[in-house]
């Protein structure tokens, strides 16, 4: 108050508000939080300043927090302690889900900058891993290398193996290659892969992806995987082809007028001698082929040769009867 002593006193009155930052009380703030898949948590973020700090909960990935889903719910509550206010946030889950689990991000502000944030984790143990794989069949070559890929998520982080279909386990060694990498932190995200060479026979059968959490029976899953062989496709023609090959036409070229004379003499020509073939073959008019080593061929030769000579006289006669004639006319 600042006064004046005149008469009448003169005296104005004010107020001094100090402001005082948020800040978040470790002590009473969640740590690392692990629970039981589909049990009740919640995440606590307490804060004091002034005025009252306002406090909110983000999920570090940005995903969206279901919150009034009747299974999220959010709510806060203030108190006045000496000179400053005390905020407590409060993220409550009915029945945690896998989907749940993330990093989440406590933030209380109020007028008075900086505003400041602290992570809190939640895991969540799974009831049973999720195994996944590409095909549940696959087909392929004898003699082909194959690999079977299956992605598994899991928290804790699963024990992951292969089996065959007697239940034995396959591990790494000759045509047999078992390959992990782990994909993802949180939740632990683990990629392996069955790798054999060289496919044969005995190969074609089932296999199954196996993922446990602590090694306990009841929490854990597989997923099969069936091999098949494909007939590789034969390179040779399953049929044959008959090819027909047919002989270009020889160009006729025209012949000289003979005189009946000549033409009577050219076709006797033609019948008394027989068309070579092949070496020891003859092509005949009237008998085909004959073979002249063959003795029995000889009588259908001689035939075929009184044939030709009758013709010769027949139209010998013919020609000389028709000149006649032309004579008289």
């Amino acid at each position: 108050m600042c006064q004046i002593n005149t008469v009448p006193m003169v005296f104005k009155q004010g107020y001094l508000e100090v402001v005082v930052p948020p800040n978040i009380l470790d002590e009473e703030t969640s740590a690392d939080v692990e629970v039981n898949e589909d049990s009740s948590v919640q995440l606590r973020c307490a804060a004091d300043g002034y005025p009252a700090p306002e406090i909110i909960f983000k999920r570090e990935d940005s995903k969206h927090i279901p919150i009034g889903n009747g299974n999220v719910k959010a709510s806060s509550e203030t108190e006045s302690v000496e000179e400053v206010k005390r905020t407590t946030g409060i993220l409550s889950f009915k029945a945690v889900k896998r989907t749940d689990m993330g990093h989440y991000l406590c933030i209380a502000s109020n007028t008075v900058p900086p505003s400041v944030s602290k992570r809190v984790v939640l895991n969540v143990r799974y009831r049973e891993p999720e195994v996944e794989v590409n095909l549940q069949m696959i087909g392929v070559y004898r003699g082909d290398d194959v690999a079977i890929n299956c992605t598994v998520t899991a928290y804790p982080r699963p024990v992951v193996l292969w089996q065959d279909s007697f239940g034995k386990m396959i591990i790494s060694g000759g045509r047999y290659e078992v390959v992990e990498k782990l994909l993802r932190e949180s939740p632990p995200v683990i990629q392996t892969s069955l790798i054999i060479k060289s496919l044969q026979p005995e190969d074609i059968t089932s296999y199954r992806c196996n993922a446990s959490i602590d090694n306990d029976k009841m929490k854990e899953k597989s997923v099969t995987v069936q091999l098949n062989e494909i007939i590789r496709p034969s390179t040779e023609s399953s049929f044959s082809q008959d090819i027909h090959y047919k002989a270009p036409r020889q160009r006729m070229t025209p012949k000289k007028s003979l005189s009946k004379h000549s033409r009577v003499n050219d076709i006797a020509e033609r019948y008394e001698k027989p068309t070579s073939f092949v070496p020891g073959t003859y092509l005949h008019p009237n008998i085909g082929h004959v073979n002249s080593d063959d003795p029995s061929s000889a009588s259908g030769i001689g035939q075929s040769r009184c044939s030709s000579s009758r013709l010769v006289f027949v139209l010998v006669g013919w020609g000389m009867l028709c000149q006649a004639l032309r004579g008289r006319a």
